[in-house]
């Protein structure tokens, strides 16, 4: 059987190129891709956002950074696949920063202006490769405020016209879904993309890596398996008994405590009296 080749698009992979301090020219370059504009940032970080109470699931950034003049603030999320109410979840993350910015503003025409940058897989070929959103009057052209712009990005389509047709624009997005040969085909000749492709093949190349992605994506599948069973059967506590068999799977499998969080919305607290 063919070894598995995690793509960039695999949320774990993602992060851990992204976020690395050592990588920000990568993260500059997709985000001056995204928003068309050139982008100097601090360092990229991962950030749970956090709950005003414990009944509120828990919401973990994919990558957060500031513009070096401290002006703008880029959320960017990785969606591995759409589902209704996507978009809600995407918009409570970015409002939940954009809240905080507020509390702290000495002047709220000073505020930061956010972006969030949507990589969205599964939105189908037939939905626009790209769409921008603002809070804006579509009669009158009126803004309700001006610092917040999310972009969603279609990466199916992407990766179809930059890989299959050929077109440039948004190559370093489309190479987030690319597998490994269709990966080195597309980044040739671009020192910035041909970076992104030594980081993907590194981290492939990773035993501990690739060890601990097994074991998520391992988690996962137990976890859709139980839910599924437990759907089945219509029962509540079944349900809470399964997350707490996963919990404490993903415990021996010495899977992060945010990492079981996001998989079995089960509290620190919750998840750390399992060991």
């Amino acid at each position: 059987m063919a070894k598995e080749f995690y793509k960039a698009s695999n949320d774990s992979v993602f992060k851990a190129i992204f976020c690395n301090k050592s990588n920000k020219d990568l993260l500059e370059k997709l985000i001056e891709v995204s928003i068309k504009k050139k982008v100097k940032v601090n360092d990229p970080l991962m950030q749970e956002v956090l709950k005003p109470s414990v009944f509120i699931k828990n919401k973990t950034l994919d990558v957060l950074t500031e513009s070096t003049d401290k002006k703008s603030k880029y959320n960017i999320e990785l969606n591995v696949g759409h589902y209704d109410g996507l978009n809600n979840r995407n918009a409570g993350y970015i409002f939940s920063k954009y809240s905080e910015d507020v509390k702290v503003s000495e002047n709220y025409n000073n505020m930061h202006n956010f972006i969030q940058i949507n990589l969205t897989s599964g939105l189908g070929i037939d939905y626009e490769l790209v769409n921008t959103y603002k809070l804006i009057d579509p009669k009158t052209g009126n803004y309700f405020i001006k610092n917040l712009t999310i972009y969603e990005f279609n990466l199916d389509k992407i990766k179809d016209t930059c890989y299959t047709k050929g077109e440039k624009e948004y190559k370093i997005l489309a190479a987030l879904c690319c597998d490994k040969e269709e990966l080195h085909e597309l980044c040739k000749g671009d020192k910035v993309l041909e970076k992104l492709e030594r980081e993907v093949i590194k981290l492939n190349k990773d035993p501990e890596f690739i060890e601990f992605l097994s074991a998520e994506e391992d988690a996962k599948k137990v976890h859709n398996t139980l839910m599924n069973n437990a759907k089945e059967e219509g029962l509540a506590e079944g349900i809470e008994q399964n997350k707490i068999t996963i919990a404490k799977n993903m415990l021996k499998d010495n899977i992060p405590i945010d990492t079981i969080i996001k998989y079995t919305t089960l509290t620190k607290d919750e998840i750390e009296s399992l060991k």
